[in-house]
């Protein structure tokens, strides 16, 4: 088959197999084993694909695919399109597969069907997007054009879920997390709908769009019912992040705003209870204009990190309040903020305002760095 997004082999990398210390022998969804995409550790750093240094081993694969790995014990799981016959070939349907970690051999598959076709391996995101989700006993796969499955870990088949997805932007980076027994996805609100609004347009005026906003959902992991759905809306564009609060209540942050003129308003933060009998309540909601809401707004029990234009923001958790807010040069090549803590290493946070990028780790210092406009970049910290 001719085709410029086919993806010949997976190459699966010994240091990614548990030889770093960094990593635990599973990593269930997306986010890691601690759902918000952070271990401990050295992460690890040389692999060769092209020369075959540190890989394991190669599967050849009849067709390409967007989603991560996701691993359980001695099984990996990813998604692919079916086989397409040509590049232009609108396709729907994508296969889930279980692979032998320890000779990458295909156990089964399965298949998937969709409603939506989105373009194969585009600049944004397509139907393979969404890594697998397992808890060591059933994995969900995830199709982004309209179905979500579950299965056991031979592949029998558990319940299939079809439904409508959202179609207006095809950029999609609100990756499953598997919390308890539920599955939180984002996914549109009504969908009956028949409402359609152009993407890159503002919403008409006299038109309540809030039906088709996207929204978090709560799925029952067991059958796939809808159990609830916040009521604040968020964008395709960001990744919902779930944590504990000072309180012990368990919360998921989400955003709205964003490139494209998102339809879900206002633009800002919301803070949404994932308590019991609490679920889908928004805690606080937090305006802002300008935000950017493509990074992961990773948080902790005090704190909150997010970038509003330019501006580097910490917020209080409970309250949702302002507890920082710096403005950075926009002379500058390089800002980075050191904001966390995990198992006592400290984690440096990367945010690039112009082409130059340069790596600080923990420990370095950044001094006399030459960006392209000849300016000096400046190492703040909050």
């Amino acid at each position: 088959m001719n085709s410029l997004h086919n993806l010949k082999h997976l190459a699966c990398v010994l240091y990614l197999l548990g030889v770093s210390d960094a990593y635990c022998d599973n990593w269930p969804q997306a986010s890691g084993p601690n759902a918000n995409w952070k271990v401990a550790g050295a992460a690890p750093i040389q692999w060769n694909a092209v020369e075959s240094k540190n890989i394991k081993w190669r599967t050849k694969l009849p067709e390409g695919g967007q989603s991560s790995l996701t691993i359980w014990e001695d099984k990996a799981f990813l998604t692919t399109y079916k086989p397409l016959q040509s590049n232009e070939q609108p396709s729907t349907d994508i296969v889930g597969y279980c692979l032998n970690l320890t000779n990458g051999e295909v156990l089964w598959t399965v298949e998937l069907p969709g409603s939506v076709s989105f373009g194969t391996a585009g600049i944004f995101s397509d139907a393979t997007v969404f890594a697998p989700v397992t808890d060591g006993k059933h994995v969900w796969f995830f199709n982004r054009g309209g179905s979500v499955g579950c299965y056991d870990l031979n592949g029998n088949q558990s319940w299939l879920r079809v439904y409508k997805p959202h179609a207006r932007h095809a950029n999609s980076q609100a990756e499953p997390i598997l919390f308890q027994n539920q599955l939180l996805v984002v996914e549109i609100l009504d969908k009956d709908s028949t409402l359609e609004l152009k993407r890159d347009e503002p919403v008409p005026e006299g038109i309540d769009s809030k039906p088709i906003w996207t929204y978090v959902h709560g799925l029952d992991a067991s059958t796939g019912e809808v159990l609830w759905a916040e009521t604040s809306g968020t964008v395709v564009h960001n990744t919902p992040m779930i944590g504990q609060l000072k309180s012990g209540e368990w919360a998921i942050l989400h955003a709205r705003g964003g490139p494209h003129h998102p339809i879900e308003m206002p633009y800002g933060l919301t803070l949404t209870s994932l308590a019991p009998g609490k679920e889908g309540a928004p805690l606080w909601s937090k305006e802002m204009p300008r935000i950017n809401p493509m990074i992961n707004n990773h948080w902790d029990a005090e704190r909150i990190y997010s970038l509003d234009g330019d501006d580097h923001v910490i917020l209080d958790s409970t309250t949702g309040r302002g507890h920082d807010h710096r403005r950075a040069e926009r002379s500058l090549g390089i800002f980075a903020a050191k904001f966390d803590r995990l198992q006592n290493a400290q984690v440096a946070v990367l945010l690039c305002l112009r082409p130059a990028i340069q790596v600080i780790h923990p420990g370095e210092t950044l001094t006399g760095v030459e960006t392209p406009n000849r300016k000096r970049a400046t190492r703040v910290e909050a």
